[in-house]
């Protein structure tokens, strides 16, 4: 499948999609949900197929760190490696450890399984204070780990996770693929 992968901000990615698809991009969060204070995701790696968005992983750029979110794949891509592909486009993107809410938004991949893929893509779900030093190298944004800590051990279904990732050697190895 022929992908091509663009950088867009959240108002470019839902005119795009609501032009291309005619439907509004199924994006939940609200401007004023309360997780914009700890959690902004300012930009999305959107992938094309044929001229139009078939999928898209949200993420935003924070100093010495990245929050990863709102990711969205529309039902006729499912299962098709398009999620994938973005990820690594996003890692290569990004510098920094990695934050990211976990909620599988797709109601035939259940969470259990969204989490293990995120386990084996190099997450740490759910993770202890230690984890959370070891990752950040020590000192590491509290206001921003404590929302999350708050806002997904309340949640009914979804986790949390972070991800430790050499930028340097893994986006030249993920060149080299």
């Amino acid at each position: 499948m022929d992908i091509e992968y663009a950088i867009m901000t959240l108002e470019m990615l839902k005119a795009f999609w609501e032009k291309e698809w005619e439907t509004p991009i199924p994006i939940t969060r609200k401007r004023g949900s309360t997780l914009n204070e700890f959690y902004p995701i300012t930009h999305f790696i959107v992938a094309v197929h044929n001229n139009k968005p078939v999928g898209a992983v949200g993420y935003s750029q924070q100093e010495g760190f990245a929050l990863y979110g709102q990711s969205v794949l529309h039902p006729n891509y499912y299962e098709k490696g398009i999620y994938s592909g973005l990820g690594i486009e996003r890692d290569m993107t990004v510098n920094g450890p990695k934050i990211a809410g976990l909620v599988s938004q797709n109601p035939k991949f259940p969470q259990k399984e969204y989490e293990e893929m995120q386990r084996r893509n190099n997450f740490i779900i759910n993770p202890t204070e230690e984890e959370i030093r070891t990752i950040f190298g020590g000192e590491y944004p509290e206001k921003t780990i404590q929302g999350f800590q708050e806002f997904y051990g309340n949640h009914p279904t979804g986790s949390w996770g972070i991800k430790k990732f050499d930028d340097k050697f893994s986006k030249s190895w993920i060149h080299l693929i």
